[in-house]
């Protein structure tokens, strides 16, 4: 959609296309942290400083959450 097209709307039709917008991003972001662990971590805290080591340990979660690694 233009932006051309977005001034000639209605406010509340814009009003609805943000809140949807809003809503998919709340959804991706959820689907992300439920489906990967660094994704989730964010989601959870706030200014997370992610290093080498977390993404690691993250690996190593979502293969033992996936059945392939038991230990």
């Amino acid at each position: 959609m233009s932006l051309d097209a977005l001034k000639h709307m209605p406010e509340e039709a814009l009003k609805e296309i943000l809140e949807l917008t809003e809503a998919k991003a709340r959804l991706e972001v959820r689907e992300a942290a439920s489906d990967r662990f660094m994704p989730f971590v964010h989601h959870v805290y706030d200014n997370f400083i992610e290093g080498h080591h977390h993404r690691i340990l993250a690996e190593k979660f979502e293969r033992v959450a996936r059945g392939e690694l038991k230990r």
